[in-house]
């Protein structure tokens, strides 16, 4: 199934840029 090979890279992005902005925003809120 080549469709997977096309998903999996984007989910795997899709989280590591989510965890990236949750990781930012708390950040951001403990410097206030």
């Amino acid at each position: 199934m080549p469709g997977a090979f096309l998903i999996l890279p984007g989910l795997s992005y899709g989280l590591g840029k989510a965890r990236r902005a949750e990781s930012g925003a708390r950040s951001w809120v403990e410097g206030k």
